[in-house]
C-alpha cells in the first residue's frame, strides 16, 4: 500500500499511472501482432483435381481455374459441388467427365447461386452430367435460390432439374439468372414445372444469350424450353 504524505493529494495517483503505463504499453504492443494474425483468403491458382473432395475445395476459391485430371463420378446422396456467392471460378473439363446425380433434396448438383459465376471450358473436350435433387437445378440454384451466372464455352453438358426446377437456372420457386452459351453441346431438361434453361416453378427466365454451340432445351410441365418456369415470365433471350 502506498501512503501519500506529499502536499499534492494527486501524487499517489500520478505515480501509479506512471508505474503502470509502460506495462500497459507493453501489453498493447504484444497484442498488436496477434490482432494482425488473421488468416488470409486462399490465393487464386490453376488447380489440378482428380477426386471429388479436392474439386469441392478448389471450387470455393474466387478466381481459381480448376482443371480435371481424372473422371469424377458420384451418385452418393448429398454430394454436390458449389461456387460461393461473390466468387468466379473456371472449370476446365480437360477431356474428362464430371457426373453428379444425387445431390439431395433442395440442392443443385452444381450449385451456382446468385452472385456466383461459373465458366465451363473444355480443353480437349469433356462432359458434365448434373442432375438436381428435389427442388434443385442441375446447374444453378437450390430450393428458392435463383441461378447465378453460367458461361459455357465448350464440352458436352447434360443438366436435368429436379421437381419444380430448371435444368440450368433457378431452383424451385426461383428465377433463372444469366446463362451464356458460346460453344459446346448442351442438353437441358427441366423438372416438372421448370424450364430447360431459365426459371424454376413460378420463376422468371432471367437472361439467356446464345452465341454458338448446340442446345436442346426441354421444359417440364408448363415450363418453357428456354425462359420461365410454370407461371413465370419469359425473361430475355
Amino acid at each position: 500500500m502506498l501512503i501519500s504524505t506529499h502536499p499534492n493529494p494527486n501524487w499517489t495517483a500520478l505515480m501509479l499511472t506512471r508505474r503502470t503505463t509502460p506495462l500497459a504499453a507493453l501489453v498493447i504492443a504484444l497484442a498488436l501482432p496477434l490482432s494482425l494474425m488473421v488468416a488470409a483468403p486462399a490465393a487464386a491458382a490453376t488447380v489440378n483435381v482428380n477426386n471429388l473432395a479436392d474439386l469441392k475445395a478448389a471450387m470455393l476459391v474466387n478466381g481459381n481455374i480448376v482443371r480435371l485430371t481424372a473422371t469424377i463420378i458420384t451418385n452418393l446422396a448429398g454430394e454436390n459441388v458449389a461456387v460461393t456467392s461473390g466468387a468466379s471460378v473456371t472449370l476446365d473439363l480437360n477431356g474428362f467427365t464430371l457426373s453428379i446425380t444425387n445431390p439431395g433434396d433442395e440442392k443443385a448438383a452444381v450449385h451456382v447461386p446468385v452472385g456466383a459465376t461459373l465458366i465451363i471450358n473444355a480443353t480437349d473436350g469433356g462432359t458434365i452430367t448434373a442432375t438436381g435433387g428435389l427442388n434443385g437445378a442441375g446447374i444453378g440454384g437450390g430450393f428458392g435460390g435463383s441461378g447465378g451466372t453460367v458461361t459455357v464455352n465448350g464440352g458436352t453438358i447434360t443438366a436435368t432439374g429436379g421437381f419444380d426446377s430448371a435444368g440450368i437456372g433457378g431452383g424451385g420457386g426461383a428465377n433463372g439468372g444469366t446463362v451464356t452459351v458460346n460453344g459446346g453441346t448442351i442438353t437441358a431438361t427441366g423438372g416438372s414445372f421448370g424450364a430447360g434453361i431459365g426459371g424454376g416453378f413460378l420463376g422468371n427466365g432471367g437472361t439467356v444469350t446464345v452465341n454458338g454451340g448446340t442446345i436442346t432445351a426441354t421444359g417440364g410441365r408448363d415450363g418453357a424450353g428456354i425462359g420461365g418456369g410454370a407461371f413465370g415470365s419469359g425473361g430475355t433471350v
